[in-house]
């Protein structure tokens, strides 16, 4: 039960703080936010009576959720109903209150790569030559309807769109002519289209569509609003304007009970919809709020905090507050400036080989600003022969064998969904090439019905053999449990023997465990529920679900996790190295707002709890150099630097010609000879082999990264530039 001593005074005045006014907490980096809510969770429940049922807890990740919900349950508390993300709050109020737009509950909520899919496919469709002169790609596209739906949420005509994209408060990623809004909206529309035929749903349409529904039914607003008695929200500097709206929405402006922490020193998504104005906003709104300040930092060394105090006080607009820690004794900050990049590398491989005996390797983080920061890290780890895994690869529900798996559940409750027939047609090996697919689709499109519909209407013994197959599965599952209806799948459409015959035998090994291990989580969520879980609940979980396999199994791992800061942003390491501290870099010469690049460097810093080394070099090549009239320089670096900090020097010895060189000592040994131009074309599930590592198969492409297993067991990030990798011909 709750035990508020253990919590320090400015925690106990906000967990206790009185209801029925907005509560504003300002939590710095490590100063236990996560504590505060949770406690003032139990706070509601034990002193104040809430009904557990009465109480939303918003987070922005399913992570966040799981820990805030496990601290509480272990504290001996039931499970808090209402504790989700804003896309899974708007998912349960969709399924719902959809049919207020004439929609179907049992819709599907697509992936960004579903997404592209759809947008490459209307491309095709549409109009032959428009690909050409659209040069867009599907991604950025999407970008700039994801960016309309940050700021705008009602029924969207075409001067209405002309007006959001002309409106410099929304963001966009670059200047569009005429002709080019023209083809985007022509696709936005079709795009909206395509979703209302197939039954759709993407990640923007969890919060427009259910603002249309409260902007339009005032009795669904009224019917949400008595189910919450009590509103909090963590990290909520990290919110946009369509959740800020949805929020108010959900608010009984009766009691106005509201509890929000955040750090708007933190705010570094505004690319993704939040900006620093949102506490001001709040302020505005509720001029009556009570703003607590937490300061008291329970993860880092003083030195570290005076570092990231120094930076982040040059900001202007800001919360005025400066970090403290117990923890007064430890290593100064390390400052290093290397000539070049390459000698930058050599010294944090240098430092991390004399760290080893007092930490391990999962202890320490390499953080960057930008990705490209770690193009000359391969062969460097390789030589020293030292684990590393550079983040953001692909996740559990990513996995081509789960997708596919998922595709026949998708397909069982909405006949009409296009891309879901098309990849059971692509590994169910039925004989309809990717050209036959392509047609079929513009035939339906053109004839304005359903790819399905097409498929049975054509003449054609191969494609009338699929179709019956298809229903012949969808019959005999459709009644069964997910888990039971899931092992009827694989078992009916041979998908084992299909990934048999598809990859060489460990890759094979481990899809198959991967389709068992789908199996599992449905029989674990039925039992969860402890009812008949249908089909469409299971698919809308998993949407938004974030299974075991992407992060509690990591972390058993012991090596060197490589990661961009955004990356890192709720994330602690013992030792962190920060790379790449040079003006044009970090800061980066493309950011809009200066602001915010400091607020990438404070957050950089804050993630380190007992070392902190902040790294950079002089030599700036490519398109950065000509801008430089003399020297570069390190703002973040400088503004860093007091008593706290020291000045540290190579002493390292560079690598030989021979070991810059390992994946052919006969080439030439810079490192522009190192990569090639362009990556090589490897998707999941290629077999790769590597000059030093030998042979193995692709699980993951992020951007020009291919996380490999290979063959003896080893699993490792490598760049696709490298020469040394090259895809097996079999």
């Amino acid at each position: 039960m709750l035990n508020i001593n253990y919590l320090n005074q400015n925690q106990k005045k906000a967990v206790c703080a009185p209801f029925n006014v907005p509560i504003v907490v300002i939590a710095g980096a490590g100063t236990g936010k996560t504590k505060v809510l949770t406690s003032r969770i139990m706070y509601l429940l034990d002193e104040l009576e809430f009904n557990y049922d009465n109480i939303l807890a918003l987070t922005f990740t399913n992570k966040a959720a799981y820990e805030m919900k496990e601290r509480i349950e272990k504290a001996g508390y039931s499970k808090i109903t209402w504790m989700s993300t804003y896309s899974s709050l708007g998912l349960r109020i969709l399924k719902e209150e959809i049919g207020k737009l004439r929609r179907d509950s049992n819709f599907v909520v697509i992936d960004e790569q579903e997404q592209s899919e759809i947008i490459l496919s209307l491309k095709k469709k549409m109009n032959a030559g428009l690909e050409k002169k659209l040069s867009k790609s599907p991604r950025v596209i999407l970008g700039i309807i994801s960016g309309i739906y940050s700021g705008f949420f009602d029924n969207v005509y075409e001067e209405e769109f002309n007006s959001i994209l002309s409106n410099k408060k929304f963001w966009l990623p670059f200047m569009l002519n005429e002709e080019e809004k023209k083809q985007i909206f022509d696709i936005f529309i079709q795009y909206h289209e395509t979703k209302k035929n197939n039954n759709y749903v993407d990640y923007d349409d969890l919060l427009s569509l259910p603002l249309l529904i409260f902007k339009k039914n005032k009795d669904v607003v009224e019917k949400w609003r008595k189910r919450f008695a009590y509103i909090l929200v963590d990290e909520f500097q990290d919110t946009s304007f369509i959740q800020f709206t949805f929020l108010l929405y959900l608010l009984d402006p009766s009691h106005n009970n509201l509890f929000v922490v955040g750090d708007p020193d933190q705010t570094i998504y505004t690319w993704r919809g939040a900006y620093p104005q949102i506490f001001q906003d709040l302020y505005d709104k509720f001029p009556n709020c009570i703003k607590i300040t937490l300061d008291k930092n329970y993860r880092s060394i003083q030195h570290i905090l005076d570092a990231g105090n120094k930076v982040i006080a040059n900001n202007k607009n800001r919360e005025d507050k400066k970090l403290v820690s117990d923890i007064k004794e430890g290593e100064l900050v390390n400052i290093y400036i290397g000539d070049n990049k390459e000698k930058q590398w050599n010294f944090v491989i240098s430092e991390i080989e004399k760290l080893k005996g007092e930490y391990s390797y999962r202890d320490i983080a390499i953080l960057y600003r930008s990705k490209n920061e770690t193009s000359l890290i391969e062969n460097k780890f390789a030589v020293k022969k030292m684990p590393y895994k550079i983040f953001g690869g692909i996740k559990f529900w990513q996995r081509r064998e789960i997708k596919d798996i998922v595709a026949f559940l998708k397909f069982m409750i909405n006949p009409n969904d296009e891309l879901a027939l098309i990849r059971i047609i692509n590994f169910s090996r039925v004989g309809i090439g990717e050209t036959r697919i392509n047609n079929i689709a513009k035939s339906a499109f053109e004839k304005k019905i359903s790819f399905y519909d097409e498929l049975e209407n054509m003449e054609n013994e191969k494609i009338q053999n699929f179709v019956n197959q298809i229903n012949n599965i969808k019959d005999t599952c459709f009644n069964l449990t997910v888990s039971k209806a899931l092992t009827k799948i694989v078992e009916m459409s041979f998908y084992h023997d299909f990934l048999m015959n598809e990859y060489e035998i460990n890759d094979a090994k481990e899809r198959i465990e991967n389709v068992n291990e789908l199996i599992v989580t449905a029989t674990e969520k039925e039992k969860q529920m402890k009812e008949d879980v249908s089909i469409s609940e299971f698919l809308a979980e998993i949407s938004l679900y974030i299974t075991a396999n992407d992060s509690i199994n990591e972390n058993n791992k012991d090596y060197i996790s490589l990661m961009t800061i955004h990356h890192a942003k709720g994330l602690e390491f013992k030792v962190v190295f920060v790379v790449g501290m040079v003006d044009g870099i970090f800061p980066s010469s493309n950011a809009e707002n200066y602001e915010e690049e400091r607020r990438l460097a404070y957050v950089a810093i804050t993630r380190a709890k007992e070392r902190l080394y902040l790294c950079g070099y002089k030599e700036i090549l490519g398109y950065l150099k000509s801008r430089w009239d003399s020297a570069p320089s390190f703002s973040f670096i400088q503004e860093a630097t007091g008593l706290h900090t020291k000045k540290v020097f190579d002493s390292v010895k560079t690598l030989t010609d021979l070991e810059n060189s390992w994946f052919d000592s006969t080439q030439q040994t810079s490192v522009k000879d190192r990569y090639n131009e362009e990556a090589i074309d490897i998707n999941v599930g290629d077999s790769v082999v590597h000059t030093l590592f030998g042979e193995g198969h692709v699980v993951g492409v992020s951007n020009d990264y291919l996380d490999i297993v290979f063959n003896d067991g080893k699993r490792m990030t490598v760049n696709a530039k490298h020469k040394a990798i090259s895809k097996k011909i079999n």
